[in-house]
């Protein structure tokens, strides 16, 4: 392999890296939260009944694609079903 072509693989490879990062920037911020939101809007539809368990599970398994255990279980098994405030009490997980 030439030098021209070490450099062009070596340049290819840190902009993939930094497509990456931009990648798992853009997950936390922007669709983490959305899922997060989703999630708890759906187990706040199946607790006052408009939805079934059934229902509510198939989110849960969805969601556990994106997001990590502990957010889950947070938002699964927490107490809580709603805020007051304008930052969610679930917004630090994940």
């Amino acid at each position: 392999m030439s030098r021209a072509s070490r450099e062009r693989s070596a340049v290819s490879m840190a902009r993939d890296e930094e497509v990456q990062h931009l990648w798992e920037l853009y997950a936390e911020r922007l669709i983490h939260p959305k899922i997060k939101q989703a999630l708890w809007e759906s187990r706040l539809r199946t607790l006052l009944g408009g939805r079934s368990v059934a229902a509510w599970e198939l989110d849960l398994e969805l969601a556990g694609r994106y997001l990590d255990r502990p957010c889950l279980a947070e938002i699964s098994e927490g107490t809580h079903c709603g805020w007051t405030g304008a930052v969610s009490p679930i917004s630090g997980c994940g």
